[in-house]
Order: C-alpha cells, then sequence, then structure tokens
C-alpha cells in the first residue's frame, strides 16, 4: 500500500470516526429528550 493510498484510508477512517461521534451525541441528545425511538426524516 503506497503512502497515497494509505492516506486516503486514513480520510475515510476519519470521516467514519467523526460520524459516529456525530451519531452517538445526537443519540445521547435524543437520549436525555426521552425520545428512544427518531424518527427518521425522508
Amino acid at each position: 500500500m503506497g503512502p497515497q493510498e494509505r492516506g486516503m484510508a486514513n480520510l475515510v477512517h476519519q470521516r467514519v470516526s467523526t460520524d459516529q461521534q456525530s451519531t452517538d451525541r445526537q443519540n445521547l441528545v435524543l437520549a436525555e429528550a426521552g425520545i428512544e425511538d427518531p424518527v427518521t426524516l425522508e
């Protein structure tokens, strides 16, 4: 795996980590609000 590919993998990993943190934070906020099943907006 070349440096460019490794850098790309890092970017993807960081983005996924950030998304996961956002999801966790959102779930925490919803839990505090007493909402167990958030309605998915379509």
